[in-house]
């Protein structure tokens, strides 16, 4: 029985750059615009199909895991730049400082030691009474809120609050 070939036609060659999808066969494949162009590819190693040209090519058609990672280069050790990342080889012994060369003394006044007397003075700072115009801090804000009983949470501003406090002090109180 002959076959019957029509031009253009197709010819394939194993290993290549395409893989067959049903058993993972690489091959890579060219056209032939007539016979004499056939018979020349065939003679170079082309086949009429793939199975052929994978058969043919046998092993080297199918690589030895087709999802493996390429191995990682291996790392080379940084250059140290301006003494950084520079390690002395362990076969060095390790380098001792010089002690300090002797130097003038040095006299430091003594400071006077706190007396009774000093310890029952009280600190101006630490009573001072603030101004009546100062705004209240956020710890006044809240010991003021939490006696009126008013709900509020971390994220809640000063300003908030403030106006908070203001509307439930100036809120007619209901006596049941």
């Amino acid at each position: 029985m002959s076959t019957t070939i029509i031009f253009p036609t197709i010819v394939y060659k194993s290993p290549g750059e395409c893989r067959r999808p049903r058993d993972g066969g690489l091959y890579t494949y060219s056209g032939a615009a007539d016979a004499t162009e056939l018979q020349e590819k065939l003679a170079a190693g082309w086949y009429r199909s793939q199975d052929e040209a994978i058969a043919a090519a046998g092993a080297r058609a199918y690589p030895a895991n087709p999802r493996a990672k390429p191995a990682p280069a291996p790392k080379r050790p940084s250059k140290p730049i301006d003494g950084v990342n520079h390690h002395e080889p362990k076969s060095t012994p390790p380098v001792v400082a010089p002690a300090p060369a002797p130097s003038a003394t040095v006299v430091v006044p003594a400071l006077p030691l706190p007396t009774a007397q000093d310890e029952d003075e009280p600190d101006p700072d630490e009573d001072e009474i603030p101004d009546d115009d100062a705004e209240p801090t956020r710890q006044e804000l809240i010991q003021q809120a939490r006696e009126l009983g008013l709900k509020f949470g971390n994220r809640t501003s000063n300003e908030k609050l403030r106006s908070m406090i203001d509307e439930a002090l100036s809120a007619p109180s209901r006596k049941d």
